[in-house]
């Protein structure tokens, strides 16, 4: 029977083994669990690119998101070359990996440049790129759900529309005139009834607002209960999730909830917070303090 001081020892040598290099990124979250004899998690977070840009097509500038995502190539690649990590969990894609597409990139396709002087600067899901780059020596796995990936977008799409009429209400209360002109777009947009004050028309977009965002929370927390319940399955090894900040925090919370432990980090050029996002539209969801 291994003895608690050679587990401790095997399981910190694996720890050691995945921790990140500070010029790349930092450790921003840990799960706060008893732990067992199995692996460790971790959770990259992942700057996303937007959905719909296919950065197979000329580009006019390269994408923000660039350096966000090398920092990811670097560290797994780094993992990878010592044998650390095999394992990889993707966001955004679900069934064979090998059939996943992103940003009008096939696996296929990267395969055929991985050896190319240009392949360095194909800008696209990390994951795709390292299973092209790695071949046998990663084991990339899509963790997502197809379905609640359209159903969140679409939910997203609702709040912004929601958020552009509501804003703009309330900073031309002061206009009627100009306010107008948003109330009657917010009245047929929604079906309110005509002649409805601002005042109500305010409150109904708040709720509508309301749920739109439960919905993305509901949405968010079932793809990443789909992410870690894949991953749950193996303990002999490291897994690596690559998603966003919003499923780094709901799979925080699954891992607590489960006992195992668990770190995550954050790319040094990591910018867009979903966590931040999400609590300006909760915020935009409170009515005014009246003084």
């Amino acid at each position: 029977m291994i003895s608690i001081l050679a587990l401790s020892l095997a399981l910190g040598s694996v720890q050691a083994q995945t921790t990140a290099d500070p010029k790349l990124m930092k450790r921003v979250a840990t799960c706060k669990a008893t732990g067992d004899d199995s692996a460790p998690f971790v959770i990259i977070k992942l700057w996303h690119l937007s959905p719909g840009l296919n950065t197979k097509l000329p580009m006019k500038k390269v994408p923000d998101q660039a350096q966000n995502i090398s920092e990811i190539e670097k560290q797994i690649s780094a993992w990878i070359e010592t044998k650390s990590v095999k394992t990889l969990i993707a966001e955004g894609c679900e069934g064979d990996f090998d059939e996943a597409q992103f940003h009008g990139w096939t696996l296929n396709d990267l395969k055929a440049k991985a050896k190319s002087k240009e392949f360095k600067d194909i800008v696209t899901h990390p994951l795709l790129k390292l299973e092209a780059k790695y071949g046998a020596r990663v084991d990339t796995m899509c963790g997502d759900l197809r379905q609640s990936i359209k159903q969140e977008l679409l939910a997203f799409s609702d709040a912004r529309a929601t958020v552009g009429y509501l804003t703009r209400l309330e900073e031309l209360q002061k206009d009627p005139v100009k306010q107008k002109i948003y109330l009657d777009g917010a009245i047929e947009a929604y079906k309110i009834p005509a002649g409805t004050k601002p005042e109500a028309v305010i409150k109904l977009l708040r709720e509508d607002l309301k749920k739109n965002v439960a919905r993305i929370q509901e949405l968010n927390r079932e793809r990443s209960d789909s992410f870690a319940s894949t991953a749950m399955i193996i303990k002999d090894e490291p897994i690596v999730f690559v998603v966003g900040g919003m499923h780094a925090k709901d799979l925080v919370r699954y891992f607590e909830n489960k006992s195992r432990e668990c770190v995550v980090y954050e790319p040094l050029h990591y910018s867009q917070d979903e966590d931040k996002v999400l609590a300006t539209l909760e915020e935009l969801m409170k009515d005014p303090v009246k003084k």
